[in-house]
């Protein structure tokens, strides 16, 4: 139907780039370049080409007390093949780093901001304090939160997490 290229809501700058340099191209050129470039903008298949990507024990904490957006993130993040586990608060992801070390030990965590009981910025500070055990002091935390102001950035990095993603995922 005449579609060069696509990306998915929200727009992420990179993609929208390459898009929009997808139209000053020629049409060789640009069927070139959709070969390749990102699975977003080829329009390849997460869940088929993802799966082997992955390391079998990779496994993610996702803490987050909204129910549609723990189904919304839950179901991008499995259909990338990743393994979810979830926390309603920061309390509940302490308790399930700590137990989870015995077993199979988290390999990230994906961290609302704002929860009730013990939000994201205080449960990260105690994350790497050690209070959810030391091997987990140095646990990758992305933020996900819905605040996009300026500085919000900064508030979560200084709170200990290691990378902020906005929401909606």
């Amino acid at each position: 139907i005449g579609v060069v290229a696509s990306f998915s809501k929200p727009v992420i700058a990179d993609e929208l780039l390459s898009s929009i340099s997808l139209i000053s191209e020629n049409d060789d050129a640009a069927d070139k370049k959709i070969n390749e470039e990102s699975d977003v903008i080829a329009g390849i298949d997460y869940e088929e080409n993802s799966h082997n990507k992955w390391p079998e024990n990779t496994r993610i904490l996702l803490v987050e007390d909204n129910r549609v957006n723990q189904m919304v993130a839950l179901s991008v993040l499995k259909n990338i093949g990743l393994t979810v586990e979830i926390a309603v608060n920061g309390m509940e992801a302490l308790k399930a780093l700590s137990s989870a070390l015995k077993d199979k030990p988290f390999t990230f965590v994906i961290m609302d901001c704002q929860m009730p009981i013990m939000d994201g910025y205080e449960a990260t500070q105690k994350i790497r304090l050690g209070e959810a055990g030391e091997a987990n002091k140095s646990i990758p935390i992305i933020a996900i939160t819905a605040n996009a102001m300026q500085g919000d950035e900064e508030k979560c990095i200084d709170a200990g997490m290691d990378d902020y993603l906005t929401k909606p995922i």
